[in-house]
Parts: structure tokens; C-alpha cells; sequence
């Protein structure tokens, strides 16, 4: 369960973020547009996740994050996301915080950030995964999500595991998230169904040729299609830089 704090001067943005934290995967501790506020209570909680907006009430966004330098906030195990934009945005920054791996900093895609592009850096391979899944319907809130999340990243890491999915590839999902292997293949194969029973399919035939018949695509070539298909946007992301 992520805890999340929400702090923005727009109350149209509070409210579209509200409704989109509706999910067991997350909990809403706070919402508040002063940066003051804010800060009083981060000195009492600590949150997962800390949404903030680029104004406040009596600050900018950039002005509250230099203030929190220094804090137990800025804690490694602590992460924060800028945020503004359509609601599909957010969704889109919630499929991402939903998967955390350890010790990391999640940042808003560039069209979000509160930072220029040229100081937050490239975006993450894991972004990347977040959008392509959220462009196919899979929700954030759903095992099968973190467990294909994951998976992706293993496999463009190692290739060779999409040849190996029963061998190597289903028991070490199985051991990073204390499930059976069976259990993480079913629950995969599950996600991958029901998204593209209720996704748009356009968008699933334009990564996975054989959805244009009506098939379903099973794990090994969701993953195979998947791991194509982001490799041609990280290449397209580093030539755009």
C-alpha cells in the first residue's frame, strides 16, 4: 500500500488526482494547496508518494521541493512525482508509482515535470514501460501488472529469458514477489486477457500484428511484441535528445 500526499493550488487538479487514487493499491493521507501546510506535515508522516503541483497556495512547486532539502523527507526510501496535466497523464504517473523497486527517485514524464528536461535527465526505461502498459489498458492496481512490469525489465536486460519463461523467467517473478510460479503466470496471462478484451484494439494490432485477427497474444509474445516495441521507443527517446 502506497501513502500519498497531495499538495497543489489548483483545485481542479486536487480533485482529478483524488478520484484517480480511488484504488486498493494506494492511500490518500493528505490534500492541502499550502506549501506550509505541507511541510508541517510532513514533519509528522512520512508519505510514499508526494504529488505536487507546480503552485501552491503560497509558494511554487520549486520553491516547496528547495525547502524540503535537508528534511528526512529527501530520505532515499522516500519518493515524489511533479505533477499537472490531463487526467490521463496522471494515470499515467500512478501506473508508475504503483511499481517501486528499492531505493528510487520517480520522476513525471517531461511534458509533466516541474524541472527543464535538460536537468531531470532522460526517461526512465521503466517510464517507458509504465506508458506502453497504460497505452494497452493494463491498470497499475493488479498483480499481473507489476509482475509483467518487472518481467520487462528483466528481459531487455537478458533476451534470452523469452525463450526460457517456464525455466528461468516465471520462477524468478515467483521469487521477487514470494508467489508460486504458476501463480505468476496465471495472474500475468489474466492481465494480458482482460486488457485486451476491454482495451482499445487498434492500439494492441499496432504493437501485436496478430491482434488484428482477434487473437489474443499469449505471455511469451506479449513479452516478445512488448520488448520489440519498447526498444524501438527507447531508441526513438535516445534520438530525440
Amino acid at each position: 500500500m502506497l501513502n500519498v500526499i497531495i499538495a497543489a493550488a489548483d483545485s481542479a487538479q486536487r480533485r482529478a488526482l483524488e478520484e484517480l487514487l480511488q484504488n486498493e493499491s494506494i492511500a490518500l493521507s493528505a490534500v492541502t494547496d499550502s506549501g506550509g501546510e505541507l511541510l508541517a506535515l510532513l514533519s509528522r508522516q512520512m508519505p510514499d508518494i508526494l504529488l505536487v503541483g507546480q503552485e501552491l497556495a503560497d509558494r511554487s512547486g520549486a520553491e516547496l521541493i528547495s525547502a524540503l532539502r535537508g528534511t528526512p523527507f529527501l530520505d532515499p526510501d522516500a519518493s515524489f512525482v511533479f505533477s499537472g496535466g490531463s487526467a490521463g497523464s496522471f494515470q499515467i504517473l500512478l501506473n508508475t508509482m504503483a511499481y517501486r523497486s528499492g531505493r528510487e527517485l520517480q520522476l513525471a514524464p517531461p511534458e509533466l515535470a516541474l524541472c527543464p528536461t535538460d536537468v531531470r535527465g532522460p526517461v526512465s526505461y521503466r517510464q517507458l514501460v509504465a506508458e506502453f502498459l497504460f497505452s494497452l489498458g493494463i491498470p497499475a492496481n493488479v498483480k499481473g501488472y507489476r509482475y509483467l512490469m518487472w518481467s520487462l525489465e528483466q528481459v531487455r536486460r537478458d533476451p534470452e529469458l523469452l525463450n526460457l519463461l517456464t525455466k528461468a523467467l516465471y520462477p524468478m517473478v515467483g521469487r521477487r514477489f514470494k508467489t508460486k510460479d504458476g501463480a505468476a503466470e496465471r495472474a500475468m496471462r489474466h492481465t494480458i486477457s482482460t486488457a485486451f478484451r476491454q482495451g482499445n484494439q487498434t492500439v494492441w494490432a499496432s504493437y501485436f500484428p496478430s491482434c488484428a485477427r482477434g487473437k489474443k497474444p499469449t505471455n511469451g509474445e506479449f513479452l516478445a511484441g512488448a520488448h520489440e516495441a519498447l526498444g524501438r521507443m527507447a531508441e526513438m527517446a535516445r534520438a530525440s535528445k
